[in-house]
């Protein structure tokens, strides 16, 4: 059986949440199937790893020379006159034009609950690439059960088309650090001077990052002693995020984050706090607690489902909610102690291994 897989965001230099989905279920198929036959699809020359590939693999590059809708016309001209049996797309949308088995992941539908929190042209575009996936996928991947019913109930598509697989950690990438010299290093690095709260993805309205630095204000009035640390790139809403930022003493904008630093500027943290107001899965809650990094969540979507009792949660409308949270953190060594503990026994359930296996027993049955 021939197997066919759009890389080009497991290709991305930057990675985010889609992009390294995609990038680990790739690495993981080619540890544990040798029996079919893989094409891996991308609109640019394959970074080093991606492109090692083992004999049963083989990547075609499908020049395109424009910047935006490879997937629907290069990549659909491709699938009309060389299809593959199967054609899985992890982390984009279901090409025009697609033969055979056909199977998509949808990770979430945040663009339709929070649709003002979205560029509208960033809308319109992920209105259109979930009805159309929704409608010709053979079968639909997504990551969470929250995600799955929310999908179901959407698009009125029937159960049985649709498959709940949890995202993986990557062991290697999150770890905790012990070593204090390992950690005051990185703090050193990226000019960290104190005590701090932690976070990471884009600085942007839909993962509420006004309503984290506004709390902050309230915060830092009473603990000067402490820095927020915001790992990530600015994206739609910013202005809001800027103007707060300005009004802030204490806040520290690292950008773009090497995989390589993580562990420790997570292993450092007071605790690492995820505000989102939506999520189809929340990976960065799990990274956090293979860390040995407390986790402050809210209580969002799908959030509670991946936490568990291992975070502490608050609404994300509630700004005395996740004040109070911080607040029992930094004065509560034995709340601080159990949540590492819980933390890291929940990471430990979760591995990318796991969700390429389940993906594989999809793809091919």
């Amino acid at each position: 059986m021939i197997i066919g897989i759009d890389a080009s965001r497991a290709n991305r230099q930057k990675k985010t949440g889609t992009e390294w989905y995609a990038y680990h279920i790739i690495q993981e198929l080619k540890k544990i199937d040798s029996n079919n036959q893989y094409i891996l699809y991308s609109n640019e020359k394959l970074s080093q790893d991606l492109a090692k590939c083992p004999e049963n693999w083989q990547v075609k590059i499908l020049s395109w020379p424009f910047k935006y809708i490879w997937t629907h016309f290069r990549l659909s001209w491709e699938m009309l006159v060389n299809p593959p049996d199967i054609l899985f797309v992890p982390a984009h949308s279901v090409p025009l034009i697609h033969r055979g088995r056909t199977i998509v992941t949808i990770h979430d539908l945040g663009f339709l609950h929070n649709s003002e929190i979205y560029h509208p042209l960033a809308r319109i575009y992920h209105q259109f690439s979930a009805w159309w996936s929704v409608r010709k996928a053979k079968k639909i991947i997504t990551i969470s059960e929250y995600s799955k019913k929310d999908i179901i109930k959407i698009y009125d598509i029937p159960e049985t088309k649709i498959v709940s697989i949890p995202l993986g950690i990557n062991k290697k990438n999150f770890y905790p650090i012990d070593d204090r010299n390992q950690i005051d290093k990185v703090k050193k690095k990226f000019n960290i001077t104190k005590k701090y709260f932690f976070y990471i993805g884009r600085l942007e309205k839909k993962k509420n990052i006004p309503f984290l630095l506004k709390t902050w204000l309230e915060f830092e009035r009473k603990f000067i002693d402490y820095e927020l640390v915001l790992a990530g790139h600015k994206s739609f809403g910013s202005d809001e995020i800027d103007i707060l930022i300005d009004r802030a003493n204490n806040v520290k904008i690292l950008g773009y984050v090497d995989v390589e630093y993580i562990p420790g500027l997570m292993s450092g943290a007071e605790a690492f706090i995820f505000p989102s107001l939506f999520e189809g899965f929340g990976l960065p809650l799990l990274e956090a607690m293979a860390c040995g990094c407390p986790v402050i969540s809210s209580n969002s979507t799908s959030l509670p489902e991946v936490g568990s009792d291992a975070a502490l949660y608050f609404n994300p409308d509630d700004p005395g909610g996740l004040l109070e949270l911080m607040e029992n953190v930094i004065t509560d060594k034995e709340l601080k102690q159990m949540l590492v503990a819980k933390g890291l026994a929940r990471a430990s359930k979760y591995s990318w291994q796991q969700t390429a296996y389940q993906i594989r027993k999809t793809l091919v049955e």
